[in-house]
């Protein structure tokens, strides 16, 4: 009950969360070590440097067609377009779609 509560309270935490979980499942189980980067900085609510690790690490994320989905729908939603790392908008959905 304290986590649902946590999640209502709490959008990032909730983002940091369905990342995790993602992340976990890659690998063969042993996950995504700047997605987990990612998810520290959410929990810690820094958006900006959850960005910035989107930025510095976008060539690693492309390969995880879900992650990187989320994220550009979650994190880089309502930002400017030039603000956004190009592998995260929009118009470079179909580039990154060949593991689907």
């Amino acid at each position: 009950m304290e986590k649902e509560f946590r999640k209502e309270q709490n959008p990032l935490q909730n983002l940091a969360d369905r990342l995790d979980t993602l992340q976990q499942q890659e690998n063969n189980g042993r996950g995504v070590s700047c997605v987990k980067t990612l998810v520290f900085y959410l929990q810690a609510g820094d958006i900006e440097k959850a960005r910035a690790v989107c930025l510095n690490e976008a060539d690693k994320i492309v390969n995880y067609p879900k992650i990187r989905k989320i994220i550009q729908q979650e994190l880089f939603s309502g930002v400017y377009e030039k603000d956004i790392p190009p592998h995260f908008r929009t118009s470079s959905d179909h580039i990154y779609d060949k593991r689907q």
